[in-house]
């Protein structure tokens, strides 16, 4: 549940009302950016300061939410 917190902060920093509009797929590239924002991606060296929040978001089931 943290992690779809940090995600919704992100999505709302980055304009986005709802958590619905984040998993549009017109909205794909800012869900994207805002992965990469809230995990710390460092794209100089493709390297995550929170790797371990990156794998947890990525195996989030959408379907519960």
């Amino acid at each position: 549940m943290r992690e779809i917190g940090r995600l919704v902060l992100q999505f709302q920093e980055n304009v986005l009302s709802c958590i619905e509009d984040c998993f549009q797929s017109k909205n794909r590239d800012l869900l994207i950016k805002s992965v990469k924002e809230v995990t710390g991606f460092n794209s100089g060296t493709d390297e995550y300061k929170i790797p371990s929040l990156a794998l947890k978001i990525g195996h989030i089931n959408l379907t519960t939410i």
